[in-house]
């Protein structure tokens, strides 16, 4: 679970320095462990550096990617039991005996554990507003993408069950309904020239991304490059902690494997 900050057992006035530093090294911990920020990405990950990588991935990602549930349900946990924890702290301080101040180190550490809650809350709902922007911009694309469909989560499925329809009510009532019938297509543009779905908004896989290698992958295929006349495939080689820019589409795989991150 997400590592919560220590609290002190009431330090002496003397203590408190030494307490406050210890408890800023403890929260300092999650950057300075976080594999986003380092070459050797083979140690274990805390939750909260997994919670940063899946944000960034999805972020960087022009496809929605596979919803992290446990991770989320995870994050949620430990917000709601840490702020419960302060609450009950705060609720305690308020109704102490009169005249009695709370210690430099107790206020410190409710500090920090704030400062703690406020950057999982950050990550936790950039992360599912991003995966909201992608599920209104391509939700016809996803509709009708099984592979898509199966990444999102029971609330995004009902959620963009109810997208697509208001969708197609709204375009209905206000445009389509007034058209021709060849022409009254949400998806098409003309029902009678073919069956392909010329009218739906797709994610660009073809688009580049910035990536780092989690692992020694040996030589990669990204792709055919556009300088060989005869389309050869082209390979590099792919060893921990190096960073290419690269088409998403060959590379497509390999995030889902978790054998590389965006950047």
């Amino acid at each position: 679970s997400f590592p919560p900050l220590p609290l002190p057992p009431s330090p002496s006035s003397s203590s408190v320095s030494k307490q406050a530093a210890s408890d800023m090294d403890d929260f300092a911990q999650h950057d300075e462990d976080d594999p986003l920020t380092q070459h050797n990405t083979n140690v274990d990950e805390d939750p909260y550096a997994r919670l940063k990588r899946a944000f960034v991935n999805e972020r960087a990602c022009p496809e929605i990617l596979q919803y992290e549930e446990s991770l989320v349900d995870e994050a949620v946990e430990h917000v709601d039991m840490q702020q419960a924890e302060l609450d009950d702290r705060r609720a305690s301080a308020a109704t102490a005996e009169a005249g009695r101040d709370s210690s430099a180190s107790d206020d410190l550490v409710d500090l920090l554990k704030t400062m703690e809650l406020d950057r999982v809350k950050y990550l936790l709902r950039a992360y599912l507003r991003t995966r909201l922007y992608k599920l209104e911009t391509f939700s016809l694309h996803i509709m009708q993408d099984s592979n898509l469909f199966s990444r999102l989560s029971q609330r995004e499925r009902r959620f963009l069950g109810s997208h697509t329809d208001l969708l197609d009510k709204l375009h209905d009532d206000l445009v389509l309904k007034h058209l021709p019938q060849q022409f009254n297509s949400l998806v098409q543009q003309d029902t009678l020239v073919g069956e392909t779905n010329d009218m739906v908004p797709s994610p660009n896989l073809d688009t580049h991304v910035f990536i780092r290698v989690r692992g020694d992958l040996g030589r990669v295929n990204v792709g055919y490059s556009e300088s060989e006349p005869n389309g050869r495939p082209s390979e590099v080689d792919m060893s921990a902690g190096d960073q290419f820019v690269v088409r998403y589409r060959p590379i497509a795989q390999l995030l889902a494997n978790g054998e590389v991150e965006l950047l």
